[in-house]
């Protein structure tokens, strides 16, 4: 009987020990990191851009992305109160913007200096007190970065602390993403019947 009652208790812990790690791994499924539930916030890829975030310059910031010389367009939401807006903005100061890329900034703001930087670097500036814009297109970090071509559809998102990491990072998703695309018409190939 000893010995039945202690295969039991052995029995009960081994089943609680199975029963917690299985808990635990499935709560790893659902809890997700703050930075990458901010990453599907905001407006859908393959959609064009709310037309209020831009104000009124939405044609203009779509005209010099066409004449841009890789056809790319970055918007950047940026406040004076963020620790990777400033490190956007030294990137900025140091090495330039992005080669052929045209920069948007949306900035929400007062300090002076700030926003001297901000439209030094930048080719579009827009103001946006308190956030509402950001906000209301579901933009709720900053640095947050959209990478749109020139219609203005979203292609690419990221919360980054460097403009040239982000096209980077743009960049590299869009050759993978060609190179899947032409790997699978590889393996299947289309056959037409004249």
């Amino acid at each position: 009987m000893l010995l039945l009652n202690e295969l039991t208790q052995w029995a009960v812990l081994a089943f609680l020990f199975v029963m917690c790690f299985g808990l635990t791994r499935q709560l790893g499924h659902f809890i997700v990191a703050r930075r990458d539930h901010l990453l599907y916030s905001g407006p859908d890829l393959g959609k064009v851009i709310p037309r209020g975030l831009l104000g009124d310059l939405n044609d203009e910031f779509a005209a010099a992305i066409r004449s841009s010389r890789q056809g790319r367009g970055i918007l950047v939401t940026l406040s004076d109160k963020c620790h990777g807006c400033a490190g956007i903005l030294d990137e900025a100061r140091q090495v330039g913007k992005p080669d052929g890329v045209v920069t948007f900034a949306l900035l929400n703001g007062s300090d002076p200096s700030f926003l001297s930087d901000v439209e030094r670097h930048f080719d579009f500036v827009v103001g946006d007190p308190d956030a509402m814009r950001a906000k209301a297109a579901g933009l709720l970090a900053t640095p947050f970065l959209l990478g749109v071509d020139d219609g203005l559809k979203l292609r690419y998102r990221g919360i980054s602390s460097g403009l040239h990491d982000f096209v980077q990072e743009w960049t590299a998703d869009s050759s993978s993403a060609a190179e899947m695309s032409a790997a699978s018409h590889e393996d299947h190939p289309v056959v037409t019947h004249a």
